[in-house]
């Protein structure tokens, strides 16, 4: 590996259409270096950020290394979601294609058509599945050629679909696409930040905070109360300065974020109202961009600014934060935009905290005061958005967040009405039912995201109708688990936020109380919120949770936990905030070991994963943790010894010890004969969910087990399943073994008696247009064969008449179907081909097969497709044997594989 070496000076550009970011000294690398959140972290260097490519664009970043060797370079990317593919004649899907060249910082921008010069690479995924180029060897040749101190990548995103043009003819078009710039990182430096800067922003001047309690009608108000309180505040700053961990910790992480730097890159123009262009207009493609992606992420600004303004002093980060509620206060009318619930109910509660943190502040220069002006700019915002998150029809996650905002709003502005009708809604929002007498099991109230449904106690299978026992879901689980991690923040954050405000609610209606038996929200329903929020951890861990089929909208039914948005939001944003509630502020001592809280433990231990949401309040332990916690979070630093015992396997693993919380890898490949679908595989007792690996690997006989180490020594034992043997004639450890199950378990082939399925036997030519009818579904058919040798009412008769009809399948003559007669391999190529239809066709070169000049030349095509797709595969590596019949066994792996493509 070449060895690269740089001195100090870290400079880096982005070029997107008019935006160029400035060339900054080292010491000001601190900070965020504006440019959608471009950050330096301690470990090394690692630039990352959201920088859009494509689209006619190109993006350029300007590096010169830090001192120190590196051995590797990667750029790393993912592709953005939305952007990901387009689907050609044969409907399957063309993959966005990206490319990047090194160059200097003076090169050409614009790229207007499929940049031939470029180094291409493919960008698959979900958005979710970061992708490493190594660029160590031409970042090395360029600098080394250079004299320049920096050197350059240049993005670009391109894609090419097919599709019919106006004619209905069939053309190629070419598309930009976005693809996500997700960093530079180097190993191995021996570079370390300077920490001047987190010195240099702080001043003598703490800003004095101060309370106030106003009532209305029987609620008190106390100020600050929007998710932060006059004690937290105050050991926030106090912690910081003093140098203590785990407050400074969090600081020295925040500062280096674009939202919490001194000179933010904020998108809102107060000339502007929000649903209009931005800027220079690059993020106006899509009006629901400015508010979901875009705006949103200034409300993050407000808030953070507003808190670098307590901590240390410095009046710029106050002005910063002014500037911002102005700029959403001069707002004049709102556009209709995709999920603009959710856009302005997160803009609108984390404006509120921001806000309070000002207005209850002192300031040493009056021009930075709270005053009416600033006032008044929040009341129109508040006001211009109250249609948006004053709204209790949306579902699941959405509707929590509009309860955030509600909530926030109605402490800011001391209005018991607005707040109380929050609270309601949050817990069990009964103005989304009026059927009298309805218990809201199966109605649209399930799909409200009150925490009393979303949050399920399900006690009857929706499939079935059949009463359970009690089973504690998060309903969003089912629609996909991606999401419930925003149902664990936003019910933490409401939780939070009602706490501090001494608010209290029936434990049946959810309704505002302060009657004895009243509880916090924390605390409603027996603790829901925890007790589902650590099953949901637990899930995410690799541990198999119970899911009963429940009611959704509409009477949809959630048969079992949707794996879709797999990826897993920020824990310390999502896990955080409960965590330290019930730690810190209850006094639970034993949240590493309870049933009820360990799993939340361990996802808050692990910090895994990184979310681009921008919902939630993060470093919640500078924000939140209280002044007297005893600081022993949750511990990593004690080692546990992991030991396996498999039967019917073999296995390694490179965790022989692990901390609480890490991840531990088990390889495990199971014997011939037997599968890891449906394995139990259990640590301490407790069931890992193996399928979902499986599902993620593609494969049931060798598969990676991971799960989250518990506090303690974990015992892991393997089980895998023996294949069944259907037939007695198909041993499991025959090569089409997997074949003729799966054929038989789909319905396509059976057995020619309960126990034989004579794999060596002919495959006729009834067999497999029945074999297709039962592919399409047994469509309904009219009419007869019209085929001297096919008896009225054959078994085979309807799919016959299918097939023919669908041009599938022809007479050996005009008036002869021969049904007995032997599949040709070549024949049943042809007919799959036939079945399949594609618009075009994709064909393997067959030289290399010395038998290929056997094939009819009617089947050329439909061989060399049946080869290119793994359908058919050679008899030997040199020989297809093109004519020779089809055995039942080859039918039954060939059918299969015909399901799979």
């Amino acid at each position: 590996m070449r060895s690269l070496k740089r001195t100090v000076s870290l400079i880096m550009a982005a070029v997107t259409a008019a935006l160029v970011m400035p060339i900054v000294s080292a010491e000001e690398t601190r900070a965020d270096i504006a440019c959608d959140k471009i950050r330096m972290f301690q470990s090394g260097m690692y630039v990352a950020g959201t920088i859009v490519v494509g689209r006619g664009r190109t993006t350029y970043l300007n590096f010169t290394m830090p001192e120190g060797e590196y051995t590797k370079v990667e750029l790393n990317l993912r592709r953005e979601k939305g952007q990901a593919w387009g689907e050609n004649e044969s409907g399957e899907r063309e993959y966005d294609k990206a490319y990047y060249r090194i160059v200097s910082i003076d090169g050409e921008t614009g790229v207007n058509a499929k940049p031939e010069e470029y180094i291409e690479f493919t960008l698959n995924g979900n958005g979710t599945e970061e992708q490493k180029i190594d660029i160590t060897d031409a970042v090395a040749e360029y600098v080394e050629s250079s004299e320049e101190d920096t050197f350059g990548i240049e993005l670009a995103g391109y894609y090419e679909v097919n599709q019919y043009d106006d004619n209905g003819a069939w053309e190629g078009d070419e598309k930009y696409c976005y693809c996500t710039f997700d960093g530079v990182s180097a190993d191995e430096s021996t570079y370390s930040e300077p920490s001047a800067e987190a010195e240099e922003i702080m001043t003598d001047y703490i800003p004095e905070i101060r309370t106030e309690t106003i009532t209305s009608g029987e609620t008190e108000f106390e100020h600050p109360g929007v998710l932060l309180n006059k004690t937290m505040l105050d050991t926030m700053v106090s912690k910081v300065r003093a140098g203590e961990d785990p407050w400074y910790e969090n600081y020295q992480s925040m500062i280096k974020t674009n939202e919490a730097s001194l000179d933010p890159l904020v998108y809102i123009d107060k000339t502007e109202d929000v649903y209009m262009e931005i800027g220079d207009g690059i993020y106006a493609d899509s009006p629901e961009k400015n508010i979901m992606n875009y705006t949103r992420k200034d409300a993050d600004t407000a808030f953070y600014q507003a808190a670098m303004y307590l901590i240390t002093g410095n009046g710029q980060f106050r002005q910063n934060a002014l500037d911002i509620i102005e700029a959403f206060g001069s707002m004049r009318s709102l556009g209709l935009v995709y999920d603009e619930q959710i856009g302005y109910s997160l803009i609108a509660y984390k404006l509120c905290a921001a806000a309070e943190m000002l207005k209850y502040s002192s300031v040493q220069d009056e021009s930075l005061a709270w005053d009416d002006e600033y006032e008044g700019y929040m009341q129109n915002f508040i006001e211009l958005t109250r249609s948006k998150w004053d709204r209790y029809s949306h579902w699941m996650n959405q509707h929590l967040m509009c309860v955030m905002a509600q909530t926030a709003v109605g402490i800011y502005n001391n209005d018991e009405t607005i707040y109380n009708t929050g609270v309601l809604r949050g817990t069990t929002n009964p103005e989304y039912c009026d059927i009298e007498g309805c218990d809201h099991s199966s109605c649209n109230l399930n799909r409200s995201g009150a925490i009393k449904y979303l949050f399920r106690e399900v006690t009857f299978n929706a499939e079935t109708g059949e009463p359970t026992e009690p089973n504690l879901q998060l309903a969003e689980m089912g629609r996909d688990q991606g999401h419930s991690y925003c149902d664990v923040a936003a019910s933490s954050i409401f939780a939070m936020m009602t706490w501090l405000q001494g608010t209290k609610v029936d434990n049946e209606t959810g309704a505002v109380s302060t009657a004895d038996d009243a509880v916090y929200i924390w605390d409603y329903l027996d603790e829901r919120i925890m007790k589902t929020v650590n099953l949901c951890f637990k899930y995410n861990e690799g541990y198999e949770i119970e899911w009963i089929p429940i009611y959704e909208t509409d009477g949809q039914i959630y048969s079992e936990i949707n794996k879709q948005y797999s990826s897993v939001g920020n824990i310390d944003n999502v896990a955080g905030l409960a965590y330290i509630y019930y730690r810190y502020y209850l006094g639970r001592e034993d949240m590493d070991t309870n049933e009820d809280t360990k799993y939340l433990s361990m996802g808050r231990a692990a910090k895994y994963g990184t979310s681009t949401a921008q919902d939630w309040i993060g470093w919640v332990d500078l924000f939140f943790t209280p002044a007297d916690a005893d600081a022993q979070f949750t511990q990593k630093d004690t080692q546990h010894n992991v030991s396996i015992e498999g039967v019917n396997c073999t296995y390694d693993t490179e965790n022989s010890t692990a901390a609480f919380s890490d991840l531990v890898t088990i390889n495990v490949h199971a014997d011939e004969g037997y599968t890891l679908k449906d394995a139990t595989v259990t640590v301490n007792g407790e069931r890992l969910d193996i399928n979902r690996d499986i599902e993620y690997s593609g494969s049931d006989t060798e598969v990676a087990v991971a799960f989250g180490m518990p506090q303690e020594d974990a015992h892991v034992v393997i089980e895998p399943v023996e294949l069944p043997q259907q037939f007695n004639d198909v041993p499991v450890t025959a090569w089409y073994y997997d074949g003729v199950r799966s054929a038989f378990e789909n319905g396509l082939m059976n057995g020619v008696s309960e126990t034989e399925f004579v794999p060596d036997g002919t495959f006729s030519r009834a067999m497999l247009v029945s074999t297709l009818y039962r592919m399409a579904g047994e469509p309904e058919v009219s009419g007869t064969a019209a085929f001297a040798d096919v008896p009225d009412g054959a078994w085979y008769e309807d799919a016959l008449v299918w097939a023919v009809e669908n041009g599938i399948v022809n007479g050996i003559t005009e008036t002869a179907f021969a049904p007995d007669a032997p599949v040709t391999r070549q024949d049943l190529a042809v007919m799959l081909l036939r079945y399949e239809a594609p618009e075009t066709v994709e064909t393997a070169e067959l030289d290399g097969f010395t038998d290929a000049g056997d094939i009819a030349d009617y089947a050329v095509e439909a061989v060399g497709a049946a080869v290119e797709s793994g359908i058919m595969s050679g008899v030997t590596d040199t020989e297809l044997m093109p004519r020779e019949n089809v055995t039942r066994a080859q039918a039954a792996l060939m059918l299969t594989r015909q399901i799979e493509n």
